[in-house]
């Protein structure tokens, strides 16, 4: 979820209606016995008799591609805040131009994806962690 969420941060995650998400909502979902952090970009309505009702569609903001429809009951909440450099942070809504062209850029580059985590991890711990460098693109969601 780079440049809005970044590792290790800690979220605030308040309960929702599903109808009352938006698009540009960051919410948390399970998803192959998993928490997920992505934002909301689309609904949908699905008419399969087992999944009847509206999905929502969501993508990290450093992936390329939509991820599979989210059911309702997958949906844990949306996350009002982020602790960030121990201030809380609040998060939604549509990321501002120089989010998105952070995003796009991590999106595109897997060196630009290397740098930043490079400079998060030198703020965060204050040293350069080659361990935490070594990232993949599945752990910088």
């Amino acid at each position: 979820m780079l440049p809005a969420l970044w590792p290790g941060e800690t979220v605030w995650v308040e309960q929702a209606n599903v109808d009352e998400l938006r698009n540009g909502d960051v919410i948390v979902f399970v998803r192959d016995r998993q928490l997920v952090v992505h934002r909301v970009v689309a609904t949908a309505e699905t008419t399969a008799e087992t999944t009847a009702g509206s999905t929502l569609i969501t993508r990290g903001d450093a992936q390329p591609q939509d991820d599979v429809p989210v059911l309702p009951s997958a949906v844990l909440g949306v996350v009002r805040s982020v602790c960030r450099f121990r201030a809380d942070r609040p998060v939604g809504g549509r990321p501002s131009r120089a989010a998105s062209a952070l995003s796009w850029l991590v999106r595109r580059s897997e060196m630009a994806r290397f740098l930043l985590a490079g400079i998060h991890s030198r703020l965060v711990t204050g040293r350069f962690d080659l361990a935490r460098l070594r990232t993949t693109p599945e752990t910088l969601r």
